[in-house]
């Protein structure tokens, strides 16, 4: 018979193990794509990383330098984030006149940090897309809603912003595992 201090160690052993536990992403990183033939087709090398559209709770600028690192990490050639921005402030940019021949662009629906700090996890619900800069046309989309864990991150970063920093990496990393790498092919090869 179980007696009720022993019941109650159980119980609560029990629902803090549950709380713990973040549930294991699916297997292809549950990250959605489309129009991949096209971005292989077309292969555009120079990218404009455009500003991060989400709420004020987003960080954009993080999120950023993560897609920029993980674009050139699949043999894309981002733009400096400077000459973007001084670009856009200016109103002055349209797309192309960065002699670019793509735009990357990522909508951020959620980005929810309360467990950040407790069990290192970040819900993320976004969408990315490249864009040809001459004519508009979609080059490839990747959407992702899950729940990150980053609790690697916790112990290796003194302050709670270089953990989100890298954080932001390692999510946009993950994410953009799913964009095609651009093959890059002699500047002769066609003739």
């Amino acid at each position: 018979m179980i007696r009720p201090l022993n019941a109650a160690l159980l119980v609560s052993s029990l629902v803090f193990v549950a709380c713990t536990q973040l549930p294991k992403p699916p297997a292809d990183g549950g990250v959605r794509t489309s129009g991949s033939a096209l971005l292989e087709a077309r292969s555009p090398m120079e990218v404009v990383v455009a500003p991060v559209q989400g709420d004020a709770y987003v960080p954009g600028d993080e999120l950023r330098q993560g897609i920029q690192q993980a674009l050139i990490a699949r043999r894309y050639s981002p733009l400096a984030l400077r000459q973007v921005d001084k670009k856009v402030v200016d109103a002055g940019y349209k797309s192309g006149s960065l002699a670019e021949q793509a735009v990357f662009e990522t909508k951020v629906a959620r980005f929810d940090t309360s467990l950040f700090d407790t069990n290192g996890a970040i819900t993320v619900s976004m969408t990315m897309r490249m864009v040809d800069s001459a004519d508009g046309t979609v080059l490839w989309t990747g959407s992702v809603e899950r729940r990150f864990d980053c609790s690697s991150h916790k112990d290796q970063y003194a302050t709670s912003a270089a953990r989100l920093r890298a954080a932001c990496e390692y999510i946009t990393g993950e994410v953009l595992e799913a964009l095609p790498a651009r093959n890059p092919v002699p500047g002769y090869a066609n003739g």
